[in-house]
């Protein structure tokens, strides 16, 4: 697994603004968008969406003959870390990426919550009461999703980590957020 992570030369993984873009550079979203370019899936958490505002996860035609050949679906899939299945299920990015989204609960959430999520994306639901664990990795690789670009805010990141599950690491770096003007 990759992790992603952006942050400022203070620590902080969002600007002002609560987002990661207002500390990122040019050279910041290459490093990205390389990244997820071959990958199976993008783990995120519901934090991370909601603050992020995640656009549509689209095929790119630059990339299909490469990703045809290493057997990878013509895009990646997102895959949503959220234990209350509070999401912003409007976005267009539930209905219009390529790939449908992969909403991963624990399997005791509210059954109203985990209809609706269902109506809007494919949802696995994992039995242990923390769904950061190798359950998740375990999940995927079953699936054939094996490449997977954990991008996230440092509590995900940390928690894989600590189970060992992270390969390779992408850290950039911005202006200190303290510095930024909102």
């Amino acid at each position: 697994m990759c992790a992603m992570m952006v942050t400022s030369l203070d620590g902080a993984p969002a600007g002002p603004d609560g987002r990661s873009g207002s500390i990122s550079s040019p050279a910041d979203r290459a490093v990205l968008i390389e990244a997820r370019r071959l990958s199976d899936v993008v783990l995120i958490g519901a934090r991370t969406l909601r603050a992020e505002r995640y656009n549509p996860m689209r095929a790119k035609p630059g990339d299909a003959a490469e990703r045809e050949l290493l057997g990878l679906a013509p895009a990646p899939v997102v895959a949503v870390v959220s234990a209350s299945l509070d999401l912003p299920r409007s976005e267009p990015f539930f209905s219009e990426s390529t790939v449908t989204p992969i909403v991963v609960a624990v399997d005791s959430v509210d059954t109203g919550r985990l209809r609706v999520a269902r109506e809007h994306g494919e949802v696995v639901t994992l039995p242990r009461p923390s769904v950061l664990s190798t359950d998740l990795i375990h999940s995927s690789e079953s699936r054939g999703l094996a490449r997977i670009v954990c991008e996230r805010r440092p509590r995900l990141l940390a928690q894989l980590s600590c189970y060992g599950l992270i390969d390779e690491a992408d850290m950039t770096g911005g202006m200190p957020a303290l510095f930024l003007d909102p």
